[in-house]
């Protein structure tokens, strides 16, 4: 009963909620351990729908430090994936970029890495079992 009254509560918090609370995001949404810009991002990428691999969302936030961060919320595990990195905005040496789809469970990443400054040049990963994992370069 706590979950439900839970999940009630935080659908009446965030009242333009337009899926089913989801036990989930309804939990992370509450803990005042997630950033606000991290919450709202999450929050509002759900709102609008799955938007990966059919049935999961990709979502991107400011992370401090001239520096993006995403996840992408795992719908059938419950759970987030996080970036290979945290990535610089405003690189000299390459552009962020994101890209994937909708049916697809592929991720494909172009930017620097705000941690240690790998570069990453259209670096292709799938999403399975919960976790990132990486693709081997076309050739």
């Amino acid at each position: 009963m706590k979950v439900q009254t839970l999940c009630i509560f935080i659908a009446a918090l965030f009242s333009n909620i337009t899926h089913a609370c989801n036990d989930e995001i309804s939990t992370i949404l509450a803990d005042n351990s997630w950033a606000e810009t991290f919450k709202g991002s999450l929050k509002k990428r759900y709102e609008l729908g799955p938007n990966f691999n059919g049935v999961d969302y990709v979502f991107t936030y400011s992370c401090g430090g001239g520096a993006v961060c995403g996840n992408i919320f795992d719908s059938g595990k419950q759970h987030l994936i996080d970036f290979p990195t945290e990535f610089l905005i405003d690189s000299s040496i390459i552009e962020f970029d994101v890209s994937y789809n909708k049916k697809s469970n592929q991720i494909c990443f172009s930017g620097e890495s705000a941690y240690d400054k790998k570069i990453f040049d259209d670096q292709c990963y799938k999403s399975e079992l919960g976790v990132l994992v990486e693709l081997a370069p076309d050739k």
